[in-house]
This record gives C-alpha cells, sequence and structure tokens, in this order.
C-alpha cells in the first residue's frame, strides 16, 4: 500500500474472505471431544474477486477515484494446502473539496435570501463554525451535510424542508453545490396522539415542550419524544409529521403503545450476615390517573437461620460481622407533573424495624429486634436540558430504640 488511509481492521470489514480466529482456533484443537465439530474455513476464489471489487467501490464512496486492488503477494502453502491472502492496495490521488456553494432550490440565489432577517446571522455561523467543508470528499460528507442543513432548517419552523446535494469532480477536485428548499415557515395546526388507550390525550399533551399555535421546531418533537419514554408508561412513543399539504400549518403525530400498568417484582436471597432475604415490590404506573406513579416495596432480612443446619457448608454459616436484621416497608408516590412539564416530585414514607447491633437483643420483641425508624424522604426533580437534571432532596426521620429489660 502506496500510502494508509484507513486502519487495516476497517478494510477487514468491507471483505468476506476471513481468516481463523483465536476462538475457532481453540475450538479445532478441543474437535476431538464429543460434540464439538472442527471449524473449517474452505478459500473461495470467487469470493476473492468479489473482495476486490468490495474494496474498490470502498475508496471510491471516500474519495478515492482511481484505487488499484490486487494480490499478487497472495501465498499458497502446498504442504499444508492453506492460503495466506495478502492484498496490495494502491489508493492514489484523493478528490478535494475545492468549492462550496449554498443556493436556494428555486431559483438558485444564497440561502440566506431565503430566510428572514432573524435567521440570517444564525445560518451564516452555523454554515461556517459547523458545517465540514473542507478536506477529502466522501458519499458520507455530502450526505451528512445534506442532513445537517435539513435539521438546521426543520428545528427552526421549516418542517417540509428539502436539501439535496449536488458534486461536480474535475481532475480530482471537487465543486460542492447543495440546494435546499425550506418551504413554508410553519407553526403548529395539531398533535395528533394515536395508540393511547388508559392513558389520556391532556395528560399526554401536557408533557410535550410545546402546544398548538407554537412555531414548529424538529428539536422539540423530539424532546417531547423523550419526555414520553420517561414516563415510563410507554413501551414505544413515536413521533412524525405525516403527509400532509406543504403549507405553513403542521400536523405533529405521535404514536404510542401502552406498558402494563401494574406490574410485581420479587425475589430470595441469602447471605451470611441478614440470613435469608426477601423482597418485594408492586407498582401502579398510572394510579388515580394523571400518569402518577406508587411503588411499594417489602424488605425482608430475617437473619435466619440463626444456628445453620450442619449439612451448611462453612462459608454460608460464617460470617466476620454480627449478625443483621431488618424489615421495611415503603410506599413511593410520584408526580410527573408539578406546575410544569419539567419538574416533577414523589414523595416517600416509610417504617423499618431492625436489630441495632449496638444494643442489646429485646428478647420481648418480635425476633428480638429492638430499634424501630420512620420517616419521609421527599425530592423535586427539574429536567432543565435533555438528559441533565437538578435534584432537590428532604429527608425526615425519627428513630425508638428498646432496650432489654
Amino acid at each position: 500500500m502506496d500510502q494508509q488511509t484507513f486502519e487495516t481492521s476497517r478494510l477487514q470489514e468491507e471483505i468476506a474472505t476471513a481468516a481463523p480466529g483465536v476462538l475457532a482456533h481453540l475450538r479445532n484443537l478441543f474437535a476431538f471431544l464429543p460434540g464439538v465439530q472442527r471449524h473449517r474455513f474452505p478459500f473461495d476464489p470467487v469470493t476473492l474477486q468479489k473482495d476486490v471489487v468490495r474494496l474498490r467501490q470502498f475508496y471510491r464512496q471516500n474519495g478515492f477515484p482511481t484505487p488499484e486492488v490486487d494480490y499478487p503477494a497472495t501465498q499458497l502453502d502446498t504442504s499444508s494446502n492453506q492460503i495466506h491472502v495478502i492484498f496490495t492496495i494502491r489508493e492514489g490521488p484523493s478528490i478535494q473539496i475545492r468549492n462550496t456553494q449554498f443556493l436556494t432550490a428555486g431559483d438558485t440565489t444564497a440561502i440566506e435570501t431565503a430566510l428572514p432577517d432573524d435567521l440570517r446571522d444564525a445560518w451564516t455561523r452555523y454554515r461556517d463554525e459547523t458545517l465540514q467543508t473542507e478536506g477529502r470528499y466522501t458519499d458520507f460528507k455530502r450526505t451528512q451535510i445534506e442532513d445537517q442543513i435539513q435539521s438546521w432548517l426543520r428545528s427552526r419552523g421549516y418542517a417540509f424542508a428539502e436539501v439535496r446535494a449536488a458534486v461536480d469532480t474535475i481532475q480530482y477536485a471537487a465543486d460542492l453545490t447543495v440546494f435546499a428548499d425550506p418551504g413554508p415557515r410553519g407553526v403548529v395546526s395539531e398533535i395528533r396522539i394515536e395508540g393511547n388507550e388508559s392513558i389520556s390525550d391532556p395528560i399526554i399533551l401536557r408533557e410535550l415542550p410545546f402546544s398548538v399555535d407554537d412555531r414548529f421546531s424538529a428539536d422539540a418533537v423530539r424532546e417531547g419524544q423523550r419526555k414520553l419514554f420517561n414516563l415510563d408508561l410507554f413501551r414505544v412513543a413515536l413521533a412524525d409529521v405525516p403527509n400532509q399539504p406543504r403549507d405553513s400549518t403542521v400536523a405533529v403525530r405521535y404514536r404510542v403503545r401502552e406498558t402494563e400498568i401494574r406490574a410485581y417484582s420479587g425475589q430470595v436471597g441469602y447471605d451470611t450476615r441478614s440470613g435469608a432475604r426477601l423482597e418485594g415490590s408492586w407498582r401502579h404506573r398510572n394510579f388515580l390517573g394523571n400518569a402518577r406513579t406508587f411503588i411499594v416495596n417489602l424488605t425482608a432480612e430475617t437473619g435466619l437461620p440463626e444456628n445453620p443446619p450442619t449439612f451448611f457448608p462453612n462459608f454460608l454459616t460464617q460470617s466476620s460481622q454480627a449478625l443483621s436484621r431488618r424489615f421495611r416497608a415503603s410506599v413511593t408516590l410520584r408526580q410527573p407533573y408539578l406546575f410544569s412539564e419539567a419538574l416533577s416530585g414523589s414523595v416517600a414514607p416509610f417504617v423499618q424495624e431492625r436489630l441495632n447491633p449496638t444494643l442489646a437483643p429485646n428478647p420481648n420483641r418480635f425476633l428480638d429486634l429492638n430499634e424501630r425508624q420512620y420517616g419521609l424522604n421527599s425530592t423535586l426533580v427539574y429536567d432543565f436540558l435533555p438528559y441533565r437534571t437538578l435534584s432537590l432532596q428532604h429527608s425526615v426521620s425519627r428513630t425508638r430504640q428498646f432496650s432489654a429489660p
């Protein structure tokens, strides 16, 4: 290879001819075991020829119009009937982007002439600072520029923006011309909800960061989709702009599929300190409507058996820590909408009885438990950026200890 733009591992992803890996060698090493079959890698010359074509196509798509791909150094070992395939690649010169223009699709004037005054400076900054319009030309870069410009327009009201790019190559130089048809700048005229059964439309609509008569924004539509997922009420939530006339009004559609409203879970375990352990949970995802979540959790660390049977292994019966015994019950009520779709809150009262190892056991109480604690945990969560939250937590509790008589 005269020069190497791509790593060998990247080129191997483009070909079908493959050599046996470490796992295949290990498998063949133990092929004498019952049920383990030797994995063979037969050489196929037709596949090799197709790989040459695949590599040439890969280089052309990535800005190298005249690559040379061959395998003259391939080695054949007739004694072991094995072949070592070696590709020789000469990339040749690459196509470099020489000039880039951004024009309207209709009268081929600059894109900014089709934008209102409040967007022209923003477009100029985006074009100069974000769009990568230099360097080696590739099909991916052309598609990327198309998608970036379309996303920028759709996030600023142009729901039906169309963008296409054309390239003219002359002796390894590319002139890239991007044609954009923003279409009318629209406002949201309708929000359709499809697929909801027990969750009412108003609950879904209040979670969206936009409403009817707001300026359309693809970013806001995606943000609404994320917020619906965060409700934990839907297995599927899809947002799109359905087929409609290309005018200044935009209908937005959300298609949802509800998850199970009620759910149960539980688990059983054992450790040397707390003995047999049981946990159970019941969840209602739309408690009394309004998308509230109601959760009941029960935990029991029994500390039993105190004297394990002799057939238990030593590592299950011995512990360097004091015996732990605890019974806890808690209830959590979460309200996802508090005056704003960005603010949610929860309250979680709890009560627990436990055996405090620093106090003497109380034989007059159940399982010698000597401490009771009850309290309330409350949380406010503010969602100020996508995947960025600010939380405020407050806890209050009271503890009562029962001394041995």
